[in-house]
């Protein structure tokens, strides 16, 4: 075994740990051993690390958590994203004036994570939020990714594509067709098939280079885009020309 292995082991099963507990909530060690496939003892020792520097608590009952250094983290990682500095006050132009909840966010490897939002005034069950990531066949900041920030054909090579909801789209060749819409009309449009009820649209975000920066977007109630949702897309490519000529400005010498 290669003298770094070990190491790289154990940060990838301390990862593993932690996005379960990100998306489980309070576990206990047995239950996160099978969650990420290790020995009972292996969790316990991953969960002494993380608490021994502060990101894990152990609760009365014996669960584990993630601690709320976690917070000060993700803030200063969103401080850290200066070429977003304007997203804030266009994310909120957006919400003035489509009334809807609106995201900006970026591609990691084959998700698209959200790294701002500015909540809209319909109800919160929306899927996506600030650290939250959807497939690229999925929804719309999902679907703007794929038709403009990686190779379709690769992706499609790749992909294991799971129903979230009986409308989303799983076929290789209707997600192909999907992507290939999107950039004929410029737009991601999806409609239930992330949350039943849900609908969403989402343009790019080019760099000055012409490679998708991000995808900015807005979602809520199917009933609220109606039978029209293309309305929104003035405001949405409004914003994405704002974010535009912000990255423009980070990138001059």
């Amino acid at each position: 075994m290669s003298p770094h292995a070990a190491p790289i082991k154990v940060l990838v099963n301390s990862v593993e740990l932690i996005e379960a507990l990100a998306a489980h909530g309070p576990l206990t060690p047995a239950e996160l051993a099978e969650r990420i496939d290790v020995p009972r003892s292996s969790a316990y020792r991953l969960v002494d690390g993380l608490a021994a520097i502060g990101l894990a608590d152990t609760l009365a009952d014996g669960r584990i958590r993630l601690s709320l250094r976690w917070l000060q983290l993700a803030d200063a990682a969103r401080d850290s994203l200066i070429e977003w500095a304007a997203a804030a006050q266009v994310l909120e132009r957006l919400v003035e004036q489509t009334g809807q909840t609106a995201f900006l966010s970026v591609l990691a490897e084959d998700e698209a994570v959200c790294i701002d939002w500015r909540r809209g005034r319909g109800v919160d069950v929306l899927a996506l939020k600030p650290g939250r990531a959807l497939p690229l066949y999925a929804g719309a900041a999902g679907r703007v990714m794929l038709a403009y920030g990686v190779d379709t054909e690769d992706y499609l090579s790749r992909g294991s594509f799971t129903k979230l909801t009986p409308d989303t789209i799983t076929d290789p060749e209707l997600i192909r067709r999907e992507a290939a819409l999107t950039r004929e009309r410029g737009y991601a449009l999806s409609e239930q098939d992330v949350s039943i009820g849900i609908s969403a649209l989402g343009v790019p975000v080019f760099r000055p280079d012409g490679a998708v920066a991000a995808a900015v977007s807005i979602g809520g109630l199917s009933r609220a885009f109606g039978d029209d949702p293309a309305r929104f897309t003035p405001a949405l490519d409004e914003a994405a020309a704002i974010l535009e000529t912000a990255l423009a400005g980070e990138q001059r010498p």
